[in-house]
C-alpha cells in the first residue's frame, strides 16, 4: 500500500510583531509543489529558492493529511551531514515523535499520542529559538521540546522527506521562502505578491486583495454587529460512556450590518457545523434565503461565512446553523464534571461551563469578544429527571419525547459571551427570597447541606455591595453551584456563579476558621464581579485588571464589613500586597495593561500581576483619594458606563470628576498622570528617606531584585519613575493614622522631594519611617543607622530567632482556649509554625493526637483547626502504617474539608517509596478530582524529599502544563511555588528549563 501525503509548509526566518495593518507592496513569487517518494530520500528547501540566513530564529508551520511517517530536519550546512536536528513524526503505529540531536543521535523524547490522519489535515509547528526545538500542535500546545545544551546550531537549511512506505505531496507556498523580500516585522500575502503588517481585524476584504490572507487576522470585525443570540443546547451525557459524551446546538443570532460587505465572520472552535443548516435572513423581508459558502479557519479559531448577496448597511439580519460539539473533562468551555453517588458508588455526570476568556467559542458561534455585548435567549434540553440552571429564570418548559423536556429561559440583560453559563445536573437546591430576589445554592445530594453559610453570607454581601456600590443589578435570582469538577475557585458568571466544589462548602463539624473565612472571601469576590466584569466590562482583556483588581480589593472589604473583628485588611497586606511586592521585583515582568491577542497571550493576564498587584493599586487610590471621593467616584463609574464597556481612562474620568467636586488637590484630580505610571510599566519603586540635619529628603528608584536580567532595550514611558504618594512619622512625633490630606507627593520626574524642618525637635538617635501601613505599593529604605539595630539581631541566628518564639508562642497558646475568628486563626498557624520549625513539645502533641485519631472508632477527636498540622505532622514522623491509614480515610471520605487535609498529609512523609506511591494515587487513581492533581504537586514542592520528584514529573511530562491550566493554575503560579522552596543549582536550573519551554509565563 502507498500512503499519500499532502503537507502544506510555512517557513518563516524572524519574529513578527502585530501592527495596524499598511498598504500592501508588491512582490512577485509562486508556490512551489514538491513531490518525495518512499526512497528516504532528503529534497532541501534551498533546492527550490528558500534562502534561510543562518538562522537561530526559526519557525516551520505545516499541515499534514497522512497515516504514516515524515521527516523535518534543521541542518546547520548545505547537507545532510550531522550537526543537524532531526524530527520524524508519525511512524509505526502512527503514535510518535521522535527528536534527534544528529541523524542517529540520542532519542530526546516522544509523544504517545496519535498524530497524523489519513482523512483530516493536521496542523505541526518546529521552532528553533533560545537553544531550544519544540514541535507543537496547530493550537500552539508544545507536544515536545529539548534544549541543546552544548553548542546551539545556525540553521541554513531544511531537508524534508518521506520515510519508510510513504509518498508525499509538498506544497510550499510562496510565503515560505520569499521572507526576505519583506520586511522584518511583515508578513508575505498568501497570493505571494504582495507583504503586510500582521494583526488587523478579519474584515475579509484581503488586504493583500484576496480574501486568503485572512487566516493572519487576530481581531473580528465589526461590519456586522449582534443584538440577540437564540440558543439551544442539548448534552447527551446518559448512555454512561463519557467518552462519547457530545452536545447538539443551535443558534440564530440577529445583527445589524453597520457597514456593506459580503461576509460575516464568527468565532468557533472544535465545532462541528452542519453546512446545509446555514442560513442568512433580512429580518421583515419577503426576499429569498441566502445560503451562504463555510471556510474554517482553525488557527484563529474562526469562520467565515461567505455570500453571493451584498449585506446592506442599516439593515438586521439574521444568521442561524446546526452545530455539534465534544464534551470532555477539560474544564473550559461546555465540559464534563461527575461524582461517585455515595449510597451506590455509581458515578454521575453533569455539564457545566466555563467560558472566561475566550471559550464561549467552543459552545456555539458567536462574536467572542467582550466589547461584542448582546442579549440572550437560551434553551437547554435535558433528561426529565435532571435541572438546568442558566443565567436568568426558567420562564417556560417544553415537554418533548423520550424523556427529553426544554427548558426556556427568560432574555438576558446586555452582555459579553463569556458570560454565558448554564448547567445541567442532578442537585439539590437550599433557597432563600430577600428583597424579591431568589438566592439559592445548589450542590450533589451528599453535600447539599454544607452550601447553607455560602448561601447566607451571599445574600448579606449582595446587600452590602448593592448600598456601597449603589447600584442594584439586574437580576430576580442569584444561583451559587458547587461544581464536583471546576478550573478556578470561582467564576462569577452573571446571575450563576460556579465555584469550585471544595472551596464553596463549609461543615462546621470538619471545617476551620480558614476554610470559613476562605468561603467568605471567594464569595465576595465571586459576587463583585457582578458589577466589576459583569455590568461593566472591559473593552478587551488588556485592561482586565479593572474585573479582577477591584474584585480581589473587594474580597476583602465584604467580609471586612460583615466581620469586622476578622480585620481582614491587615490579612490584605500579608496575603497581597507582600506577595505582589515579592513577585514583582523580577526584572522581566509585565505591566498591569498590557496589548494581548490571541487566547494564549488573553489567559496568560489572569495572573498576580491582575489578582495581587492590580488590587494593591486599588487600595492606594482609595488611600490618596479619600473614603468619600473613592464611594462616590465607583458609584458614578458603574452607573454611567453599566450594560457597556469601558477603559481604564473611563475609570479615571469618573474619579476625576468626583475629585474636583469634593475639592481635592490638584494633583488628585489628575488620576492619569498618576495611575498610568503604575499600569503602563512594570515593577515598582523604592522611596530612599534620608536624614541631613533638619530635613528628610525623598528620592525614588526602579526597585529589581535580578539586576542581571534586565533588559536595557525594554524601555518604559515614563523611563521607571512614578508618582508616588508618600507619608511617615517619627518617633519624637507618632502619627501612624495619617489621611490622603498628610500625603507628600513625589512626580514621574524622578526630582527628590526635601521636607525641610521635620526633624528640627528630633534627637540624633529618633528614628523615622514612611509609607505608613503600607498604603503605598513601593518599598521605603533607609540608612544603616536605621535599619542597624532589627539587621544585627537577624544576621545572628535566624534560625534560632525564629524556632525560639514559635516555640514560646506555642505553649502560650497551647495552654489557652482560642474563642474568637482571630484568635482559632492565630492558634492555627502558630502551632503549624513550631511543628514545622522543630518544637518537640509540638511534635509530640501532634503524634499523640494522631495516634488517637489512628485509634478512634467513632468521632474525630481533633480540633478542626488543628487536623491539617497533627495529620502532616504524624505522617511526616511516622512511617507506612500512618500514611496507609491517611490513604484509607481519603478513599472513604466524601467532606471536601477532610479530604484537603487528609490530602496534604499524604505529601507530608519522608519516605520517598511513599511519595512516589502518592504521585502514582494524584496521577491514575478516579478517586482524585481534577483540582487535586494541582495541589499534589504544591504539596510536594514543599517537602524536601518531595519537590525533586515533582520537578521529575514536570520534565519529563511535556503536556502537564496544559493540565494544570485546566485546573485553573497557569504556569505563573506553579513555577513561583516551585522556585521559592528549591535551593540547590540542580533544581533551579530545572525550574528555568521548565520556565522556558512555557515562555508565556508572564512573571518572566
Amino acid at each position: 500500500m502507498v500512503w499519500n501525503i499532502v503537507l502544506l509548509l510555512y517557513v518563516v526566518g524572524t519574529s513578527l510583531s502585530s501592527h495596524p495593518p499598511n498598504n500592501r507592496r508588491q512582490t512577485e513569487c509562486s508556490d512551489i509543489n514538491i513531490t518525495t517518494s518512499d526512497t528516504n530520500q532528503y529534497t532541501l528547501l534551498s533546492d527550490y529558492g528558500v534562502t534561510i540566513d543562518n538562522s537561530e530564529d526559526l519557525r516551520i508551520e505545516f499541515k499534514i493529511k497522512a497515516s504514516h511517517a515524515i521527516e523535518v530536519v534543521l541542518m546547520s550546512t548545505n547537507s545532510i551531514d550531522d550537526p543537524l536536528y532531526k524530527i520524524i513524526l508519525g511512524g509505526p503505529g502512527n503514535t510518535i515523535i521522535v527528536m534527534r540531536a544528529g541523524k542517529k543521535g540520542k532519542v530526546k523524547g516522544s509523544y504517545k499520542n496519535p498524530l497524523l490522519s489519513s482523512n483530516e489535515f493536521k496542523t505541526f509547528i518546529v521552532t528553533w529559538k533560545n537553544s531550544i526545538v519544540k514541535v507543537k500542535n496547530g493550537n500552539e500546545k508544545i507536544l515536545i521540546a529539548w534544549t541543546d545544551k552544548g553548542n546551539p546550531l545556525r540553521i541554513v537549511n531544511v531537508g524534508i522527506a518521506t520515510s519508510g512506505i510513504t509518498t508525499g505531496d509538498w506544497v510550499i507556498p510562496c510565503k515560505a521562502f520569499h521572507q526576505n523580500s519583506c520586511e522584518e516585522n511583515e508578513l508575505t500575502c498568501a497570493d505571494g505578491n504582495g507583504c503586510y503588517e500582521p494583526g488587523w481585524k478579519c474584515d475579509g476584504h484581503g488586504d493583500c486583495s484576496d480574501a486568503s490572507d485572512e487566516e493572519n487576522c487576530v481581531r473580528l470585525p465589526l461590519d456586522m454587529y449582534p443584538s440577540l443570540y437564540h440558543l439551544e443546547i442539548q448534552p447527551h451525557i446518559y448512555n454512561g460512556k463519557y467518552k462519547k459524551f457530545h452536545f447538539d446546538g443551535f443558534v440564530k443570532i440577529e445583527m445589524m450590518c453597520r457597514q456593506s460587505t459580503n461576509k460575516i465572520v464568527l468565532h468557533s472552535n472544535e465545532l462541528d457545523i452542519t453546512v446545509k443548516s446555514i442560513v442568512i435572513r433580512q429580518m421583515g423581508s419577503t426576499e429569498e434565503l441566502i445560503y451562504p459558502t463555510l471556510e474554517y479557519n482553525t488557527y484563529y479559531q474562526l469562520i467565515i461565512l461567505t455570500s453571493d448577496v451584498q449585506l446592506t448597511a442599516g439593515e438586521t439580519y439574521t444568521v442561524e446553523m446546526s452545530f455539534k460539539g465534544k464534551l470532555t473533562y477539560d474544564l473550559v468551555g461546555p465540559y464534563l464534571s461527575s461524582y461517585r453517588r455515595q449510597r451506590d458508588r455509581t458515578w454521575v455526570y453533569q455539564v457545566a461551563t466555563h467560558f472566561q476568556a475566550t471559550e464561549a467559542r467552543r459552545a456555539f458561534p458567536c462574536f467572542d469578544e467582550p466589547a461584542i455585548k448582546a442579549k440572550f435567549r437560551i434553551t437547554l434540553v435535558r433528561k426529565n429527571h435532571m435541572v438546568s440552571l442558566s443565567n436568568t429564570d426558567v420562564i417556560r418548559q417544553e415537554v418533548r419525547s423520550n424523556d427529553w423536556v426544554a427548558d426556556h429561559y427568560a432574555e438576558t440583560p446586555m452582555m459579553s459571551t463569556y458570560l454565558l453559563a448554564f448547567v445541567i445536573c442532578d442537585f439539590e437546591q437550599t433557597a432563600d427570597i430577600v428583597n424579591g430576589v431568589t438566592y439559592r445554592s445548589w450542590a450533589r445530594k451528599d453535600v447539599a447541606n454544607h452550601t447553607q453559610y455560602a448561601l447566607n453570607l451571599g445574600v448579606d454581601i449582595m446587600n452590602y455591595y448593592e448600598d456601597y456600590l449603589d447600584v442594584n443589578l439586574p437580576l430576580s435570582k442569584s444561583d451559587m453551584v458547587a461544581v464536583p469538577d471546576f478550573g478556578p475557585e470561582a467564576m462569577g458568571n452573571l446571575g450563576l456563579i460556579l465555584y469550585k466544589e471544595s472551596s464553596m462548602l463549609f461543615d462546621p463539624e470538619e471545617s476551620s476558621e480558614s476554610d470559613k473565612q476562605g468561603v467568605a472571601m471567594l464569595v465576595s469576590h465571586a459576587l463583585s464581579h457582578q458589577w466589576f466584569g459583569n455590568l461593566v466590562t472591559a473593552k478587551w482583556w488588556s485592561d482586565v485588571w479593572l474585573h479582577e483588581a477591584f474584585a480581589t480589593y473587594l474580597e476583602y472589604t465584604g467580609p471586612d464589613h460583615m466581620y469586622p473583628d476578622w480585620n481582614m485588611m491587615d490579612d490584605f497586606v500579608f496575603d497581597i500586597l507582600h506577595n505582589g511586592l515579592k513577585w514583582d521585583g523580577m526584572a522581566v515582568r509585565r505591566p498591569v495593561n498590557k496589548e494581548v491577542s490571541f487566547p494564549g497571550e488573553i489567559d496568560g493576564l489572569f495572573d498576580d500581576i491582575s489578582y495581587e498587584k492590580g488590587p494593591c493599586i486599588v487600595r492606594m487610590m482609595h488611600f490618596f483619594l479619600g473614603e468619600h471621593t473613592f464611594k462616590r467616584g465607583l458609584q458614578r463609574f458603574l452607573k454611567k458606563y453599566q450594560y457597556s464597556t469601558v477603559t481604564h481612562d473611563d475609570l479615571y474620568n469618573a474619579l476625576e470628576k468626583q475629585a474636583k467636586i469634593d475639592g481635592k488637590s490638584k494633583f488628585v484630580q489628575d488620576i492619569k498622570h498618576i495611575v498610568d505610571t503604575w499600569i503602563l510599566q512594570s515593577n515598582y519603586p523604592t522611596v530612599t528617606i534620608t536624614k541631613e540635619g533638619d530635613d528628610l529628603t525623598l528620592s525614588q528608584s526602579r526597585y529589581i531584585v535580578d539586576h542581571e536580567n534586565v533588559d536595557e532595550d525594554n524601555s518604559s514611558p515614563f523611563e521607571y519613575k512614578w508618582v508616588i504618594p508618600v507619608t511617615f512619622t517619627t518617633n519624637s512625633n507618632l502619627r501612624f493614622d495619617q489621611t490622603d490630606k498628610d500625603i507628600t507627593w513625589m512626580d514621574r520626574d524622578g526630582s527628590d522631594v526635601v521636607l525641610s524642618g521635620v526633624m528640627s525637635k528630633a534627637l540624633s538617635s529618633d528614628w523615622y519611617i514612611g509609607n505608613l501601613m503600607q498604603y503605598g505599593y513601593y518599598r521605603v529604605n533607609y540608612p544603616e543607622e536605621n535599619w542597624y539595630n532589627l539587621i544585627n539581631q537577624l544576621k545572628t541566628d535566624h534560625t534560632k530567632f525564629t524556632k525560639k518564639i514559635f516555640s514560646r508562642q506555642f505553649r502560650k497558646c497551647n495552654n489557652n482556649t482560642a474563642e474568637s475568628h482571630t484568635e482559632k486563626i492565630a492558634k492555627k498557624n502558630i502551632v503549624g509554625m513550631a511543628c514545622d520549625n522543630g518544637d518537640e513539645e509540638c511534635i509530640e502533641m501532634a503524634k499523640s493526637s494522631f495516634k488517637q485519631f489512628m485509634e478512634s472508632q467513632e468521632s474525630n477527636p481533633i480540633d478542626v483547626n488543628l487536623r491539617d498540622t497533627v495529620y502532616c505532622t504524624g505522617v511526616r514522623h511516622g512511617g507506612k502504617k500512618e500514611w496507609e491509614f491517611v490513604l484509607r480515610k481519603i478513599k472513604s471520605s466524601s467532606s471536601p474539608p477532610e479530604r484537603k487535609v487528609l490530602f496534604r498529609a499524604l505529601s507530608c512523609s519522608k519516605d520517598s517509596k511513599l511519595l512516589q506511591r502518592y504521585m502514582k494515587f494524584t496521577i491514575n487513581s478516579e478517586e482524585i478530582r481534577q483540582g487535586e492533581f494541582t495541589k499534589a504537586l504544591l504539596y510536594l514542592s514543599k517537602n524536601k524529599v518531595g519537590r525533586s520528584l515533582a520537578l521529575e514529573y514536570l520534565t519529563e511530562n511535556s503536556d502537564v502544563v496544559d493540565r494544570l491550566a485546566k485546573d485553573g493554575i497557569k504556569p505563573d503560579k506553579i513555577f513561583p511555588e516551585l522556585i521559592e522552596t528549591f535551593t540547590s543549582d540542580h533544581e533551579v536550573e530545572g525550574v528555568k528549563y521548565l520556565i522556558i519551554q512555557h515562555t508565556s509565563c508572564s512573571y518572566l
